[in-house]
């Protein structure tokens, strides 16, 4: 029995498909969703027809305590999309303003005239603390960066 349940979904898919690529008057996107409705529809009634079903029921049961925060999660949806894109793109720090070398030399702690070891050193000790993985932020790494690359170029 099981067998004949099998070939018998084979056999409808094997028509969707068929169905699917010849008929030109549906969009290629309706037919993708009426094949997977219908795909859907059969292994339910495969499980039921097999007295699989209870891991459908499982698989509900699972599911309830998702749908119950839905509501919540879509609400922080939006959140979530501006703490992790910023102007420059998916997880960057926004651009800051341009500095002065006298700013950058500040932020970095470097003396007028240092070298570009000394800039790099000054730079290298900073994101120890700030950088983003150790539990510093994105804006004061990206001023950090900004100052080196400001003092490299003049250096």
């Amino acid at each position: 029995m099981p067998y004949l349940i099998g070939i018998g979904i084979a056999v409808l898919i094997f028509i969707l498909i068929y169905h699917g690529n010849h008929s030109y008057g549906k969009s290629l996107r309706q037919w993708r969703y009426g094949l997977g409705v219908a795909v859907g529809i059969a292994v339910i009634c495969a499980l039921v027809l097999t007295g699989r079903a209870h891991v459908l029921t499982a698989i509900f049961a699972g599911l309830i305590p998702v749908f119950k925060q839905l509501p919540t999660l879509l609400k922080m949806a939006p959140q979530f999309k501006a703490s992790s894109t910023g102007e420059d793109g998916p997880g960057r720090a926004p651009r800051t303003a341009n500095l002065t070398p006298e700013q950058a030399r500040e932020i970095l702690g470097v003396k007028e005239g240092c070298t570009e070891n000394e800039i790099i050193e000054a730079h290298r000790r900073l994101m120890q603390k700030l950088h983003p993985d150790r539990g510093g932020n994105d804006y004061l790494a990206a001023q950090v960066n900004q100052a080196r690359d400001c003092l490299l170029r003049k250096a």
